[in-house]
């Protein structure tokens, strides 16, 4: 029997096959294959450049992630996941139905899993043709300038940055916006912006994704102007003499204030715009016009680089009132005498028995109302002293008076005899003289 079993090779060979069946049944129960499934893998893209080479661009219209089924020892299966798997698509390898296949390799332990794709096994895209365009630049701002400040003009550099991709995309494209914030500030603002920060607008000036397009540019500097707001008055006069027999009543004009911006030193010192004047010369009847007002009529006046703040008045509008001339007579009481510089506090009258007047003309509504008082009468006592107590005497002195606007003071005494006293006047010295 023992010489049996030494000499009979298949014997042997029986007994081995015998212990690897044990073995494996063994290792079976202890370590049985099982499967799993990994959802949501992304899929990553390869050789889409041959596509952009070609004057072609695409996007995904399904397939971005798959699903797969792994089988295999459960050892190693349970020390899988997701990130353990490469799917990807490659579009060098693009069907005429616009499909590539997914593949999917494992990282690690790939002699050991059998992977099985679900029902995604494709990445579908759409191919577009290529689209450039040069886009303007928009800059916006946001906040608001210190207190007197205003936002002037903005602009960029470059001021056009050309864009590609999907042309259905690219043909809505309207312009590319920044945004810059002048909050408090009252100098001039430069601010650099990157792809990132571009806003990608419509017509509508919704905003756009800016995924699938590329820009020549990879950045731009905006700057915004930060301006002096001043107010303005703006001055008119009338020259020449009407027809005989009339004259001007008024020159009316509005606005007669306007707000301009401009650089602080532009607007140092300058307080007010003189316009040209207007000529009267030969007038019967009113006469009316109007100034234009823009920027550049603005600079032209001024001389200085200034422009109309927010633009709200185009015009100055003119009226020059013509009237017949009438003329009137007014008499000087002490009363309508202002006196000045009567540091002494005497007492002045009007020398008695003498009279005064003045005579004037100018246009009949302005006449009509117009009072000695309006040309502001007035002696100056500043010389006058006294030479004792109680003592009355007599002064000549220097009529003074205003010609007031749109007035010809055609007769007027040039002194007027004053009676100046220390002591109380008699009631009927304070008389006007008449």
């Amino acid at each position: 029997m023992k010489e049996l079993i030494k000499n009979n090779l298949g014997m042997k060979i029986l007994s081995v096959f015998i212990a690897i069946l044990v073995w494996l049944l063994v290792s079976f129960s202890n370590d049985p294959l099982v499967t799993r499934r990994f959802a949501n893998i992304r899929v990553s893209i390869i050789n889409g450049d041959k596509l952009t080479e070609s004057g072609k661009t695409y996007s995904v219209e399904s397939g971005d992630t798959v699903d797969i089924i792994v089988k295999g020892n459960q050892s190693v299966v349970n020390r899988l996941s997701k990130s353990d798997f490469r799917a990807v698509a490659d579009l060098s390898q693009l069907t005429e139905w616009k499909t590539a296949a997914i593949h999917v390799t494992p990282l690690r332990y790939a002699d050991q899993l059998e992977i099985n794709l679900g029902s995604i096994q494709v990445v579908s895209v759409n191919l577009e043709d290529i689209s450039q365009k040069s886009l303007k630049v928009v800059v916006n701002t946001t906040g608001e300038p210190a207190a007197g400040y205003v936002v002037g003009p903005a602009s960029s550099a470059p001021s056009l940055i050309d864009v590609e991709g999907p042309q259905s995309k690219v043909e809505k494209i309207n312009a590319i916006a920044v945004s810059v914030n002048v909050s408090g500030e009252r100098n001039e603002i430069t601010e650099k912006f990157k792809t990132d920060d571009f806003q990608i607008l419509d017509e509508k000036g919704e905003e756009i994704t800016a995924d699938q397009l590329s820009f020549a540019q990879k950045s731009l500097k905006a700057k915004v102007r930060i301006l002096k707001e001043k107010e303005l008055d703006i001055k008119l006069e009338a020259v020449g003499t009407p027809a005989e027999g009339y004259c001007l009543a008024s020159l009316e004009y509005e606005p007669k204030k306007i707000t301009v911006i401009g650089e602080k030193e532009d607007l140092k010192g300058l307080n007010s715009i003189t316009l040209d004047t207007v000529s009267v010369n030969g007038l019967r009847k009113d006469y009316t016009d109007e100034i234009e007002l823009t920027d550049e009529f603005l600079r032209a006046e001024t001389g200085r680089n200034l422009s109309l703040y927010q633009n709200d008045v185009d015009a100055i509008s003119i009226k020059a009132i013509i009237e017949k001339e009438v003329t009137k007579t007014l008499p000087v009481k002490i009363e309508d005498i202002e006196v000045n510089n009567n540091t002494e506090d005497y007492k002045v009258s009007l020398k008695p028995g003498e009279q005064y007047a003045v005579t004037v003309s100018g246009a009949a509504s302005v006449v009509k109302r117009l009072k000695l008082e309006d040309l502001r009468p007035s002696i100056n006592m500043e010389s006058i002293r006294l030479s004792g107590d109680n003592v009355r005497e007599e002064h000549t002195m220097k009529f003074h008076y205003v010609e007031p606007e749109y007035i010809n003071v055609t007769s007027v005494p040039e002194t007027v005899v004053m009676i100046v006293s220390n002591e109380e006047l008699q009631s009927d010295e304070r008389m006007t003289g008449e």
